[in-house]
């Protein structure tokens, strides 16, 4: 993060490829004392790069708690300087342990120079890869709680599970946007907390038994650092490049997949904390200028990577997204605008809809990011528009304004239940009635599902699936058995609602066992047993005397099979067609909202009309039946696209 603190100026550098390192001066004085050099790049002695928070460093969950404290004053090159308390404590902590040069961003870069930030911003990437350890300062105090987390065995933390999340929520560190490359690039990593010093392996060792076992963790923030974690691992062991290239991009030239590799490093961070809401995109120019491939002219790519702190929020956002448009042979970024994940507010009003709104953290997986399993290879999941390829290239990007070609397919008629009141576990079960909501969707269909001959309850959770057996985290999967999730979905009904009577009032549980006892009756001809009321009333009986009898055990296990694959999709909405057509998309969509499928994309996309051949785009969709292309390869599938305007 780059703090715009320092009142002394320090020397301009000598050139584009300097930096500054220090060197804090031992001793017990007061005011601490650092001296201050540049480097070029290509000379630069063995130093250690300093991560810490500019604001405090415990998290108190209060909006705005975060102001950086200017308390504090020390020397640097004898000039008096100000710093924020959490940087003053890391320079007492360390003063007369690390003995050589330190990088620390608020004190080696100029921040009363807005050139210098931004071209040291392009550094970053090789300031961190070239440092000998990054040192994370959590800051000097402990919480009485977080004893029990420091300086502990790898055994002793995994009895500690259930208090996991609880270590990344205290401290501001593990939720910022900068931490991403300086986590990937480093050689070695340590954690320091006052005088505990946590070694970076007992962080990997959890992190990784944690997206292994799908550990269920207290903290959504543990959840986002482990994504981080998790990609420095892969980078470490496999050629993560390749890896991530695997998505449904359809990458093959160099400069291609050098763009997906941004495109997925931007959606790391989306949810990771910012001062300065530029550095949503900024943070991670530092390691795609490192990633860049040697074979590759810099020169060409330095209006992707143009960093410019004058620029409104909204224009530094929408040129980025225009040049990853420009740059990728798909439309696989339009994918990753979605609206805020739930109680999250967005920083930004004036975004072209086309453009992600990078301050929120989106809803939902990508459904780009999809795959299945189809002999041992890996295959995209989703050709809803087959091969079809818009003449020269996907799409024109002119100011505002996204020229592509689409065809209109569906008529948004009915806009069904938000879904993350239902899967979202963080979520109580307040929302009347529960999981039953979801029927409302399914009982707009036909009892035979026209597109695949399926039953309609069954194209109700295979829609839910986005028919596709995948865990989260992994990027292979299947078609979902239908034997297996027929009854997963039932245990998972009968669970869901057996929780949900018993937080009811008794009026309150007589109407929702009538609202039961009703879609027994209009599903009374479907192929999948659902449970009827009794069946609910009784295992919400023994779930109040016995919650940990084989019964209970038997139907939560089942019904977490189904819960597990549709909670990544969960923050959705339902919606059918004028064509009885089922789909799942983005939860701001409204009745008379269109489905298009448009060329050069996998999926379809919900547009909303705004003029004459001028639309909103909404987000991604996923319609059962026409995700394989067989709108496309119906008669006359091919004819109907033309050129829209996306503003």
């Amino acid at each position: 993060m780059l703090a715009r603190l320092c009142p002394s100026e320090p020397d301009k550098l000598p050139g584009e490829r300097y930096i500054r390192l220090l060197r804090i001066v031992e001793g017990n004085s007061d005011p601490v004392s650092v001296t201050v050099e540049p480097f070029s790049l290509e000379q630069l002695p063995p130093y250690e790069a300093l991560s810490y928070t500019w604001g405090k460093a415990l998290a108190t969950g209060l909006e705005g708690d975060n102001e950086p404290e200017i308390t504090h004053e020390i020397l640097m090159n004898t000039k008096r300087i100000s710093v924020t308390s959490n940087l003053y404590d890391g320079l007492i902590a360390m003063r007369n342990d690390v003995k050589g040069y330190l990088w620390i961003d608020s004190l080696c870069i100029n921040q009363a120079d807005i050139q210098e930030r931004a071209s040291q911003v392009l550094l970053m990437g090789d300031i961190y890869a070239l440092a000998e350890r990054v040192i994370v300062w959590l800051g000097d105090t402990i919480p009485q709680e977080m004893l029990k987390f420091l300086g502990i065995t790898t055994d002793e933390w995994f009895n500690l599970w259930g208090n996991y999340g609880n270590f990344f929520s205290a401290y501001r560190w593990f939720s910022r946007a900068w931490v991403v490359q300086e986590i990937l690039l480093p050689r070695d990593i340590i954690l320091r907390c006052a005088n505990i010093t946590l070694p970076w392996d007992t962080i990997v060792t959890l992190a990784v038994a944690a997206m292994k076992f799908k550990v269920p963790l207290a903290s959504i923030k543990a959840t986002h650092f482990l994504r981080i974690v998790a990609s420095r691992q892969r980078i470490i062991a496999d050629n993560y490049m390749d890896a991530v290239l695997a998505l449904n991009s359809g990458s093959q030239t160099a400069i291609e997949k050098w763009h997906v590799w941004l495109m997925l490093l931007v959606d790391i961070i989306r949810p990771q904390g910012v001062t300065c809401l530029h550095d949503k995109i900024y943070s991670i120019f530092g390691i795609a200028r490192r990633s860049l491939p040697s074979t590759l002219d810099h020169a060409n790519i330095a209006r992707t990577l143009t960093v410019n702190y004058d620029q409104t929020i909204e224009d530094a956002y929408s040129s980025f997204a225009a040049e990853m448009l420009r740059n990728l042979p798909t439309l696989a970024f339009l994918s990753y605008v979605a609206p805020p994940a739930l109680g999250i507010d967005s920083k930004v009003n004036n975004l072209p809809s086309w453009c992600p709104d990078f301050t929120t953290e989106r809803s939902g997986v990508p459904f780009i990011g999809i795959n299945s399993a189809d002999g041992g290879d890996r295959i995209p999941s989703f050709m809803a528009s087959k091969s079809l390829e818009r003449e020269n290239r996907p799409c024109e990007v002119n100011g505002r304004i996204l020229s592509v070609s689409g065809k209109r397919v569906a008529r948004v008629e009915y806009s069904g239940q938000a879904t993350a009141l239902i899967f979202d576990a963080t979520i109580p079960f307040f929302e009347y009635p529960g999981c039953e909501s979801l029927f409302d969707s399914c009982r707009q269909l036909e009892p035979v599902y026209s597109l695949t001959g399926e039953d309609r309850v069954e194209v109700l959770w295979r829609t839910l699936l986005l028919n596709n057996d995948s865990l989260p985290g992994l990027m292979l999967g299947g078609v979902p058995d239908a034997e297996l999730y027929s009854s997963a979905f039932s245990s998972f009904v009968l669970v869901h609602s057996s929780v949900f009577l018993m937080t009811l009032e008794e009026d309150k549980a007589d109407d929702f066992v009538s609202v039961v006892a009703q879609r027994t009756v209009d599903f009374k001809s479907s192929a999948i047993q659902l449970p009827d009321p009794s069946a609910i009333v009784e295992f919400a009986k023994v779930g109040l005397h016995d919650p940990f009898s084989p019964l209970h055990e038997e139907h939560q296990k089942l019904g977490n099979v189904f819960w597990l694959k549709a909670v990544q999709h969960g923050r959705k909405r339902l919606f059918t067609t004028a064509q009885k057509w089922l789909g799942y998309g983005p939860v701001n969509l409204k009745p008379n909202d269109e489905v298009w499928l448009l060329k050069n994309a996998r999926v379809p996309f919900i547009l909303r009309p705004r003029g004459e051949s001028q639309y909103r785009l909404i987000g991604e969709a996923y319609v059962h039946g026409i995700m394989q292309g067989q709108l496309i390869d119906a008669p006359g599938g091919t004819d109907g696209f033309q050129e829209i305007e996306i503003v």
